[in-house]
């Protein structure tokens, strides 16, 4: 769609909301009531079987390497490293060690 057509389509809806003040309060605070309801069920879900399928090869691979070595969800790591850096001679030395 053209420029133009953009601006006619934004004139048009602009026009019926002025011309329509009470119907299109009445319709956004709707809008805003469902939407805002449906976020209180809303749960982010990062599983890959949710993502892929139970049957996808990586996530079949990725389940048995699990079940070996076990999950390390619980476990987070912060490293400070200065202004010396992570990886400097001396700290991959104390490493070796």
């Amino acid at each position: 769609m053209a420029a133009g057509g953009d601006l006619t389509l934004f004139r048009w809806l602009t026009e019926r909301v002025l011309a329509h003040t009470a119907v299109s309060i009445v319709a956004l605070a709707l809008t805003i009531l469902t939407v805002g309801g449906g976020l209180a069920w809303f749960q982010a879900d990062f599983n890959l079987e949710a993502f892929y399928g139970r049957s996808d090869p990586a996530v079949q691979t990725l389940r048995a390497y699990l079940d070996r070595w076990g999950e390390d969800d619980m476990l987070v790591v912060v490293v400070d490293a200065g202004d010396e850096g992570l990886f400097s001679r001396s700290r991959l030395q104390a490493l070796d060690t």
